[in-house]
């Protein structure tokens, strides 16, 4: 189980990304079931040697702040309290919305780790 923040009528969740043997817990990641991918600023995930490299993989998402390119990259787990994706596959990107946020955790994860999400008690959790 991990809590729901709720900021600025937003809310948000607490992950864990390991990749390369490392592991960065990350504070302020919006919960947001209206996005299909789950995507993380890349100047967080350089710490974990996730960097956009030449050759990669340009992804274009759209929403509705319009069309931006995102990098894929596999990671070995993206974890929300008892919920662990692994492996995994996020996206890089800028993330700038004008929130001040670490990524978006989006229906991609939610689906394949079955969360709950419990408005009434503000958190997430397995079944």
């Amino acid at each position: 189980m991990a809590r729901i923040r709720i900021a600025a009528s937003l809310s948000f969740v607490s992950v864990v990304i390991h990749a390369n043997g490392k592991k960065l817990p990350l504070q302020r990641v919006l919960l947001d079931t209206g996005a299909a991918r789950s995507t993380f600023r890349a100047l967080d995930m350089a710490k974990l040697g996730l960097t956009i490299q030449d050759g990669d993989r340009v992804v274009f998402m759209r929403g509705i702040g319009g069309t931006e390119g995102y990098v894929p990259k596999a990671v070995d787990a993206v974890e929300v309290g008892d919920l662990v994706a692994s492996p995994f596959t996020i996206q890089l990107g800028e993330l700038n919305y004008g929130i001040p946020m670490n990524g978006i955790l989006g229906l991609d994860f939610l689906l394949k780790t079955g969360a709950v999400i419990d408005l009434n008690a503000l958190e997430i959790r397995k079944d």
